[in-house]
């Protein structure tokens, strides 16, 4: 239940740190993560250091104990290898031998175990006992010394630790004389005050040695997550200031958009008409030059090729008025959807070049503004356009995902207007935030692939 608490209060711990960060402003919210980053890695690298300090310091002091058992000690204890206990005459040497004068070290007891029963012992009450094994007298039987510092525990330290003192516990395997078989341990307790100041004072250097190696980290760090913070936040007005100009543009592109579509209104009402209605007052004067019989008066002649020439000229200017506004403004462009508008441009370029357009052109939004839709009429007929030439056919194909649209011309090789062509239409197409890339085909054709974004100009793609 404590380990199950213990999580859930760790989780909530980085839960809430998690929303705190998120909580932070953009420009220091870096700064902070780089800080606890630092934080964090001290704390890691300075408890491993810790650790490792200690756990040299404890195999030291223990290898040292157990040099001077299998020196002294084990040579005495052979007798276990085929008895249960130990004869008095080798309790009398052990005795002495584990003695702190002996030693010189300050042992308070000592302990040899048969399996595990305490054989013999300075704690006369323990002899002949059995207890479980720990985790440190299991290793000794492994063939390893087995060590404690100051985190007693098994149920045969209960005397010991009611010293309240800092105590090592080193276990030592005993083996047979001539082999590997390990025949008993000697186990050793000795006071530890100089080695926990010894701990103490190393580890507190190595604490003190990783805190400034993280300081230097730190400062350098803190002060390029600063600037990465700024930079950040830089970049977030710039594209903030990027949508609020390709917006504006389409407001502007809209404003055009009104402009065009009423001089179109004005020229087909207008000037169209009345060059119309010139032409069609011309049949009745090209008739006042013929008599009855319809043949032509004498010095007419001059006259009527003079009319044919206005006719030519009058029905030339209907002509490239009609052309002008259809390149420009597409008609009825308000009830054209974005794949009708663009299918419109296709058949418009075939119209006057005579050149042969695919499209696919139907996996786009239902409808967009009617400034976009003009706008695409217009890049997809000025993309025919700059990369008409050649005797293969072109191609428009369009989609969108999400909140993006891409329109793909594929054309000819183009012509001399080329690259100027090319430049008006990027500057077109940029100035709706989007890009525009060229690329040659596996067949020699150019390619011209245009993306607009969307959501710059306010707008759901979906």
């Amino acid at each position: 239940m404590a380990l199950i608490a213990f999580r859930h209060i760790g989780e909530f711990c980085i839960l809430s740190i998690i929303e705190w960060v998120s909580s932070l402003h953009s420009r220091c919210r870096s700064a902070v993560v780089a800080s606890m980053l630092v934080t964090f890695a001290t704390l890691y690298v300075g408890i491993i250091v810790s650790g490792q300090i200690r756990e040299n310091a404890v195999q030291r002091a223990a290898s040292s104990a157990a040099l001077y058992m299998d020196g002294f000690i084990a040579f005495h204890v052979q007798e276990l290898a085929t008895e249960q206990v130990l004869s008095p005459k080798v309790r009398d040497i052990l005795e002495r031998l584990l003695s702190p004068a002996s030693m010189h070290r300050p042992v308070i007891a000592f302990r040899v175990w048969k399996g595990d029963t305490v054989v013999f012992s300075n704690e006369r009450n323990l002899i002949g006992k059995s207890f479980g094994r720990t985790a440190a007298r299991e290793r000794a039987w492994q063939g390893q010394i087995g060590v404690e510092f100051d985190q007693l525990d098994g149920e045969d330290d209960e005397q010991v630790r009611s010293l309240q003192l800092p105590l090592l516990e080193v276990y030592a395997p005993v083996r047979q004389k001539g082999t590997d078989r390990i025949i008993a341990l000697v186990e050793t307790y000795e006071i530890g005050v100089e080695l926990k100041r010894e701990l103490l004072v190393n580890q507190l250097f190595a604490w003190i040695v990783v805190i400034t190696v993280a300081f230097m980290v730190f400062v350098p760090l803190f002060s390029m997550a600063r600037k990465i913070g700024e930079l950040t936040h830089h970049r977030a007005q710039s594209e903030q200031q990027r949508r609020r100009i390709a917006r504006a543009n389409m407001k502007v592109s809209e404003t055009n958009e009104s402009y065009l579509r009423r001089i179109d209104s004005a020229l087909q009402h207008g000037p169209v008409q009345n060059v119309t209605l010139a032409l069609l007052k011309l049949d009745p004067v090209n008739w006042a030059f013929c008599d009855a019989n319809g043949a032509v008066l004498p010095g007419a002649i001059q006259c009527m090729e003079d009319l044919e020439a206005i006719r030519d000229a009058l029905s030339k200017t209907i002509r490239q008025m009609r052309a002008m506004t259809t390149d420009v403004v597409p008609p009825r462009v308000d009830d054209l959807s974005p794949g009708e508008a663009l299918a419109r441009a296709a058949r418009e370029h075939h119209r006057q070049s005579g050149q042969r357009v695919d499209y696919d052109v139907d996996a786009l939004p239902d409808q967009l503004p009617t400034p976009l839709k003009a706008c695409l009429y217009r890049i997809a007929l000025d993309g025919l356009k700059s990369t008409a030439g050649g005797t293969q056919s072109q191609s428009i194909r369009a989609s969108a995902a999400e909140d993006s649209l891409t329109l793909e011309i594929i054309g000819g090789v183009g012509d001399g207007e080329t690259p100027a062509k090319l430049a008006r239409l990027r500057d077109r197409i940029e100035a709706l935030g989007g890009t525009l890339g060229v690329d040659p085909t596996a067949a020699g054709q150019l390619s011209l692939i245009a993306e607009i974004n969307l959501s710059d100009m306010g707008i759901n793609g979906g």
